[in-house]
């Protein structure tokens, strides 16, 4: 072996390259021509210059020579992000945390914990039916995305579950507005609090520090109207979970459960044949902007869930939607068929609108305010054939306002305003008819009702704000306003509308005493009134028999006596053609034999010919006996 060289065996592929520097040389109808050191290194070089005209540098990043963004080759940079035109991946790809194509529900629980390891991301089903043996759990940061999937629990207690952990209730809280200071009363708060999460009113807050048993401070100040004496929850909160795309049935538990729940949405889910379809306690923005139950005990409990959306679905067959404690929702395009009991039912729940929904056949309440609820307005409804009242405000619900509705055909009333601690409810441009126990019944305090069809407006005193206009003022063909006065002592209100000084003449009153005619006939009497009366009175008298004083006594119910008349009025006003009266103006005046003997008395006849003079009386029956009298009267 020479010192300066040594021979190797290099075996090259048959378009292998060569280089002859250093002596030695490369055959190709030889592959086994022996090279010197040189040679290989000259072919190494080589090789590595043919790789090298492959990719480049550039900046950091690795690429092809012909990359172009956007176009052609492809770039790994020192980041780790990367181009290519396509690619091939076979087995589990993860991809930012996404778990994509999931065929084998056995490996799911194994793909959430992988998921949820990298940080969370998306569980993807591959369209069909699945059958897990377990609860499915979801914890924060995961979605389960069906892709039009169905998971069927076999009629188990099994269900997909999101839920938080080690939750704390005791005792009551009090904070103010904008203040990060908590003071519980029967709370024993402890350092291993810190770190979790504390409901507050609409919102979870982080538990910042502990003072003491009773009091804590939170990250940020305290949203909405200070509490007093308020319940909590502090729990370490399941967050940012979703579930969409997918079909969950048979279960005799909630087919979908949230407890401790911070922000889950759940879109194009339906639930069929569960206890529950949806059930969330204790927490807050559990949105459901599209979802379906069918044929489930209790459609949905919403209990302590402030700050979510209810929107978009379908739910048939089913039993109540009950939401108690639910603050500042909004809820919309919600349509209940067939529900078994009451459709929707609302306990302590306030700030919610309810846009464009329809309950049809229940065999309850189409809905119904059971207590403790406040400022809900509900716009554009239709309640058809419940077995109950299509709305039943039962206690303690104030501010509910109802308009642009049509609620007819229900068996109890239209809407029931049930009790008196009902406050200041408005019922407004709705469409109430045909409903059996009655269109509207109100028993509330503060009810007002506008523009409805089927019911009258209940305007009152306080509702009007008037203006210096006559549009709506009384007249001869309408009931109205008073006209505004003058402001003086000296005019009245006419029976023309207008205000005008009394007329001058004689006394407002005349009277004095005839006799019966013994027969028929027309007696003119002449009255010093000075006017045409509006008011004639005839009082029938009688005269005792024997040794009494000749005093007049008048007569009142059949007895004679010296108190009270028995008298006739008769109208006299509005006088037609050749002084006939327009009004009936008949009369009977009579009286019976009383305990000291007096004469029966009767007469009957028509007044007539009222001028500012005189009057006729036409006496149709005569006084009997004689000597009989009366008093004849007139009033301006």
């Amino acid at each position: 072996m020479d010192n300066n060289q040594e021979n190797f065996i290099y075996r090259l592929p048959n378009n292998g390259v060569g280089n002859s520097s250093g002596g030695g040389q490369y055959n190709s109808d030889n592959q086994n021509t022996p090279l010197t050191i040189d040679d290989v290194n000259g072919l190494i070089s080589q090789q590595l210059r043919t790789q090298t005209e492959r990719q480049v540098m550039v900046n950091g990043s690795n690429q092809s020579q012909n990359f172009v963004t956007g176009a052609s080759g492809w770039q790994i940079d020192a980041e780790g992000n990367a181009e290519f035109n396509d690619g091939t991946f076979r087995g589990t790809f993860i991809l930012g945390g996404v778990i994509i194509t999931i065929n084998d529900i056995t490996k799911l629980a194994a793909a959430i914990t992988t998921v949820s390891n990298a940080g969370g991301g998306i569980i993807a089903l591959e369209p069909g039916t699945y059958s897990p043996t377990a609860t499915i759990t979801i914890p924060s940061n995961v979605t389960l995305n069906g892709n039009g999937a169905t998971i069927d629990f076999g009629n188990t207690a099994h269900q997909i579950l999101i839920q938080g952990t080690n939750a704390y209730t005791t005792g009551t809280l009090s904070v103010n507005f904008g203040s990060t200071t908590v003071t519980g009363v029967g709370t024993t708060w402890t350092a291993g609090m810190v770190g979790q999460s504390i409901l507050i009113g609409d919102f979870w807050y982080t538990i910042a520090s502990r003072a003491s048993n009773t009091s804590i401070t939170i990250s940020s100040p305290m949203l909405g109207t200070s509490l007093s004496g308020d319940t909590y929850v502090i729990a370490t909160t399941v967050n940012n979970t979703g579930i969409e795309n997918l079909t969950v049935q048979n279960s005799t538990a909630s087919l979908v459960k949230g407890v401790y729940c911070n922000v889950c949405n759940i879109t194009g889910v339906t639930t069929i044949s569960g206890n529950v379809g949806f059930d969330f306690t204790n927490s807050q923005s559990v949105n459901l902007p599209s979802f379906g139950i069918d044929s489930c005990t209790t459609a949905l409990i919403f209990n302590n869930v402030p700050y979510g959306t209810i929107g978009s679905s379908a739910i048939l067959s089913s039993g109540v939607m009950s939401l108690t404690r639910v603050t500042n929702t909004g809820m919309s395009v919600l349509s209940f068929q067939a529900s078994t009991g009451v459709a929707l039912s609302f306990t302590n729940c306030s700030n919610i609108g309810l846009v464009n929904y329809s309950i049809i056949e229940t065999t309850s309440h189409g809905i119904e305010f059971v207590s403790g609820n406040s400022d809900i307005d509900f716009v554009s409804g239709y309640i058809n054939t419940c077995g109950g009242d299509g709305i039943k405000l039962t206690a303690s619900s104030n501010r509910i306002q109802i308009s642009n509705h049509s609620i007819i055909n229900n068996t109890g009333y239209g809407i029931n305003i049930a009790n008196s601690n009902d406050n200041n409810a408005v019922i407004i441009g709705n469409d109430l008819n045909n409903n059996t126990a009655g269109n509207l019944h109100d028993l509330g305090t503060g009810t007002k009702i506008r523009g409805n069809q089927g019911v009258s407006d209940n305007i009152v005193e306080g509702d009007l704000s008037l203006t210096d206009i006559t549009t709506n003022n009384v007249s001869s063909s309408k009931h109205g306003f008073a006209p505004k006065f003058p402001n003086n002592t000296t005019t009245f209100l006419r029976g023309d509308g207008t205000y005008a000084a009394p007329a001058s003449g004689s006394p407002s009153s005349t009277s004095d005493v005839s006799s019966f005619p013994t027969s028929s006939s027309t007696q003119t009497i002449t009255h010093s009134l000075g006017k045409t009366p509006s008011v004639i009175r005839l009082t029938g008298l009688g005269v005792p028999f024997g040794s009494v004083s000749s005093t007049f006594y008048s007569f009142s119910s059949g007895t004679w006596n010296s108190t009270g008349n028995r008298s006739v009025y008769i109208p006299s006003v509005n006088q037609g053609t050749n002084g006939a009266p327009t009004t009936s103006t008949s009369f009977a005046i009579y009286g019976d034999v009383g305990a000291n003997g007096g004469p029966t008395i009767t007469g009957s006849g028509v007044v007539g010919n009222v001028t500012s003079t005189t009057f006729d009386i036409v006496w149709t029956t005569a006084g009997n006996p004689s000597p009989c009298k009366f008093i004849w009267e007139t009033e301006g």
